[in-house]
């Protein structure tokens, strides 16, 4: 009688797990991450290093166009701090899809970015269009992005100016990621 128990119990248990998600519960999610990317794209604008920091989590993994990834918060804080350095950073982001299962949350999207440069820059003003796919999680009920994957859909051939040179924000990331 026990096993029939613990068996109808465990049965239930996961009938119950499996069904799926509240609607309202990626509705939230959603809601959420396009409050964080307005939020994100003020941060990044403005050069707000630590707002911008607080919304991904230390394992971060960062894959930007042209380069190599960017992994931790060590590394992501060198990046977008050189980056700033360089110039301004506007983004648009457009969040078209947001499907979550449990504690993870993956974004689908679009951006624009409009790079202006500062006078010092060692690279020129440019403009950027494409996708983005951002995974989320979910740690002590704040999310966090965990890997960001923009993905340029601009044709790069027949500019004016060199690749390697916005490659160059990122080169010395597995130096940091060692340490």
């Amino acid at each position: 009688m026990k096993k029939i128990f613990l068996v109808s119990a465990l049965a239930l248990a996961a009938t119950f797990a499996a069904r799926p998600q509240d609607p309202s519960e990626n509705a939230e999610v959603r809601q959420y991450i396009e409050e964080k990317n307005r939020l994100l794209e003020q941060w990044l604008a403005e050069g707000l290093m630590d707002s911008l920091v607080g919304v991904f989590s230390e394992d971060v993994v960062q894959m930007p166009p042209h380069s190599g990834p960017v992994v931790g918060i060590r590394a992501f804080r060198k990046n977008w701090r050189k980056s700033f350095e360089a110039g301004t950073w506007d983004f648009h982001f457009t969040s078209q899809q947001v499907k979550r299962s449990g504690d993870l949350a993956v974004e689908r999207g679009t951006y624009t970015l409009d790079f202006k440069p500062k006078a010092n820059a060692s690279m020129p003003a440019f403009k950027d269009k494409g996708n983005y796919i951002v995974v989320w999680e979910r740690n002590n009920d704040r999310w966090q992005i965990v890997w960001n994957a923009p993905v340029s859909s601009r044709d790069w051939e027949g500019e004016t100016f060199d690749l390697e040179r916005i490659s160059e924000l990122h080169r010395d990331n597995d130096a940091v990621r060692k340490k």
